[in-house]
């Protein structure tokens, strides 16, 4: 009996992108003929992990100098020894098995050298398979990771023209580095399938240097349980009495992520009306009807869905939004401009999309519909939020998987 083997590769074993591989890595252990070595920079103490940078010897950090005074810090080009162990490590987990799958996921934020790694993996015979999950544009960028919300296109033509976002570093510029990762993960195309999480980002994709890959879309998918109760012990930890309740959820909290229609909206809320805001650095001010909570585990994130009357986005760009997705499934409602992929994401039968001008009156018309007319079924949301279940996105994820090794 062959043994198989997927090798998951990504900036880290948490968040979104993390709980993605992992879950859908273990959704094929369990169900499909595959063992699995996830590799990410640091451990945090889970099983099957290979985690490179914890050897921080003293040739990394002179490494890591020499790439600092000779270019800076660039993104997807850097710990060229880290990268190395990387490597080392897929070539002695390969000895043991005879398919090898390498699914690569998030990749940036300078914690790989992408010109070792693709050069490595496009030459190395024994992997049978390359799939390169695109959760954000920063593949196909000179940089950013969103571009939309400031309305650039020079991602498409090769970031020829000065950083609208002022990405780059001081020696190497965006043009380089767009240049860069086109020459070395077009070296991929004929061994990799790239898989995009949404339709808006698989267009996106179709207009970049990346379209010569084979292209499928596969939404990212949530491992959220809606509760069957409302967490009245939170409200009351919060100082919410009976309030409607807004929420609002990010990682972080920038103009991209829309953080100043919030406070637009603050101040025309009624006033049995108040506004969430779950994870990241943001400020309250003088916001009496703002509450911003800063650290909430994935696990909590269910306890806040159920005291919500309405979810909030006015994020200006995402790959696809899975807090909307959350929401959703968790049977709340959502409001939101419908930017990028999060209009994707839910309908009119589950929420008010407002339009794309910013309109922070229509936001808040919809809002007060939604709270004093209830027009949307609860089983009708929970049904849509559903498509997004990690389950559906880890039964896609193996049914590629087994095309590699029963493609006969």
């Amino acid at each position: 009996m062959n043994k198989n083997i997927i090798i998951g590769i990504n900036l880290g074993d948490f968040g979104s992108t993390g709980n993605i591989m992992r879950s859908t890595l273990e959704f094929a252990n369990k169900k499909g003929p595959f063992d699995y070595l996830i590799i990410v920079p640091k451990s945090a103490g889970k099983k099957n992990t290979y985690a490179y940078k914890e050897s921080n010897t003293f040739l990394d950090k002179i490494d890591r100098w020499i790439i600092h005074k000779s270019i800076g810090n660039p993104d997807g080009f850097f710990e060229h020894r880290a990268t190395k162990r990387i490597i080392k490590k897929i070539k002695t987990t390969s000895k043991s098995y005879d398919h090898i799958i390498i699914h690569l996921h998030n990749i940036h934020m300078a914690s790989i050298d992408l010109r070792i790694l693709f050069k490595f993996l496009a030459k190395f015979k024994p992997i049978d398979k390359i799939f390169y999950t695109i959760h954000d544009c920063w593949p196909f960028t000179g940089g950013c990771y969103c571009y939309n919300f400031v309305g650039c296109h020079n991602w498409i033509y090769g970031c020829k023209c000065s950083c609208i976002q002022k990405y780059g570093t001081n020696k190497l510029n965006v043009s380089k580095m767009w240049s860069l990762k086109k020459k070395y993960t077009l070296l991929l195309k004929n061994k990799a399938t790239l898989i995009a999480v949404s339709d808006w980002i698989l267009n996106e994709l179709r207009a970049s240097f990346l379209k010569e890959f084979d292209i499928v879309r596969i939404y990212g998918g949530t491992k959220i349980k809606r509760l069957n109760f409302v967490d009245t012990k939170l409200k009351i930890n919060l100082g919410i009495s009976n309030q409607n309740v807004i929420l609002t959820i990010s990682s972080y909290w920038n103009d991209w992520k829309g953080q100043k229609y919030i406070y637009l909206l603050a101040e025309k809320l009624p006033i049995n009306y108040i506004i969430i805001v779950v994870g990241g650095s943001f400020k309250t001010f003088d916001y009496k009807n703002i509450i911003h909570v800063k650290d909430v585990s994935h696990d909590v994130l269910s306890h806040y869905f159920s005291i919500a009357d309405v979810y909030l986005s006015t994020s200006q760009n995402e790959s696809l939004g899975l807090t909307t997705c959350e929401a959703q499934i968790c049977g709340v409602p959502v409001v939101a401009f419908g930017h990028t992929a999060i209009k994707e994401t839910f309908n009119s039968k589950t929420g008010f999309c407002v339009g794309e001008e910013n309109n922070i009156e229509k936001m808040l018309n919809a809002i007060e519909l939604i709270v004093e007319k209830k027009p949307f079924d609860v089983a009708e949301i929970i049904k849509n939020g559903e498509k997004f279940d990690i389950d559906n996105c880890s039964k896609e994820y193996l049914n590629l998987y087994n095309k590699v090794i029963f493609k006969n």
